[in-house]
C-alpha cells in the first residue's frame, strides 16, 4: 500500500503559491511589431529626410492649405465651426484714454481702413489656415492732409511727408513662399503673383492698384510690365508684412492648420 501524505489547506496554499511566484507567462513579454503601426502612418504635411528616410507623405504645406481651403467651401460643417469661432474672436473696438479729438481721429482713421471687415478676415484665415499674412500698404501725408489733421483733430504733425497705413488686406497663405535658415526663425517671405494679379497691375483700373503698384520696388515693376514674365515673386518687406500663425515652431515654416486631422474623416465620409 502507497504511503500518502495528508495535507491541510494552509500548506497546499504556501506549496501552489511558492511554484507560482517563480512562474513567468512569455505572452506577456512579447512585443508586436506594429504596435504603434497606425500612429507610424500618419503622414506629416511636411516633406523631409532623416537618416535617409524620406517622409512617405507625398503632400507639402502647400497642399495641405489648399485642401483646408477646399474643405472650408465643401463641407457645411467645417464652415459653420469656422465662421463661430470667427463670430467669438471679433468684436467691437473701444478706445480709452486721450481726448475726444484723438479719439475721433482714430475712429475716422480705422473706419477709413476697413478694420471690423479686417478683423473678420484674420480671425477667418487664422482658424481656417493658422498662417495669417498681413500685407500693409502705405500711403504719403500730404501738406493738404497735414492742414486738415490739424484744424479738424488738433494733432501736431511736424513732417509733411509722414507715412500711414491706408490699406490693410490678409494675403492668401497658398501664395506664399518661405526662404530662411535651418530654423526659420527669421524667414523672408515672397509672394507669387497671379496671373489676374499681373493684368490688374499692368492695366490699373483705379487708385488703390496705382498705389499698389508704386508701393513696388523697381525690379519688381519692371518684371510685372514685362508681358512675357508668367511667375512674379515678391518680396514682402518686413516693414510691409506681418505673419501671425496658430502654433507653430521655429523649425517649421509654416503653421498646420487645425483641419488637417480630421481631412481622412472627411474624406472617408465623402
Amino acid at each position: 500500500r502507497p504511503l500518502s501524505v495528508e495535507y491541510n489547506d494552509h500548506q497546499i496554499a504556501k506549496k501552489y503559491s511558492s511554484a507560482q511566484s517563480t512562474r513567468s507567462n512569455r505572452a506577456a513579454d512579447i512585443q508586436p511589431l506594429d504596435r504603434f503601426a497606425n500612429i507610424d502612418q500618419v503622414f506629416l504635411p511636411f516633406r523631409y529626410s532623416y537618416n535617409g528616410e524620406n517622409s512617405r507623405c507625398n503632400l507639402n504645406i502647400r497642399d495641405v492649405l489648399l485642401l483646408t481651403q477646399k474643405a472650408y467651401f465643401g463641407y457645411a460643417i467645417v464652415r459653420s465651426l469656422i465662421e463661430t469661432l470667427t463670430l467669438f474672436s471679433s468684436s467691437k473696438i473701444y478706445f480709452q484714454g486721450g481726448n475726444k479729438k484723438s479719439r475721433d481721429f482714430f475712429t475716422a482713421y480705422f473706419k477709413s481702413v476697413k478694420l471690423e471687415k479686417f478683423q473678420e478676415q484674420f480671425f477667418r484665415e487664422f482658424w481656417r489656415s493658422g498662417n495669417v499674412f498681413v500685407w500693409k500698404l502705405y500711403g504719403k501725408v500730404t501738406d493738404k492732409d497735414v492742414k486738415k489733421l490739424t484744424q479738424v483733430y488738433g494733432l501736431e504733425i511736424s513732417e509733411a511727408s509722414v507715412k500711414i497705413p491706408i490699406l490693410f488686406s490678409v494675403l492668401n497663405p497658398v501664395d506664399i513662399e518661405v526662404r530662411g535658415s535651418a530654423s526659420f526663425l527669421n524667414p523672408f517671405y515672397y509672394k507669387i503673383v497671379q496671373d489676374y494679379e499681373l493684368e490688374r497691375l499692368r492695366a490699373p483700373q483705379n487708385d488703390q492698384d496705382i498705389a499698389i503698384l508704386d508701393s513696388l520696388p523697381l525690379d519688381v515693376q519692371k518684371q510685372i510690365k514685362n508681358k512675357q514674365a508668367n511667375a512674379v515673386l515678391l518680396p514682402l518687406n518686413e516693414d510691409n508684412i506681418c505673419a501671425v500663425f496658430n502654433s507653430k515652431q521655429d523649425y517649421e515654416s509654416f503653421a498646420v492648420p487645425m483641419i488637417y486631422s480630421v481631412l481622412d474623416c472627411l474624406e472617408h465620409k465623402t
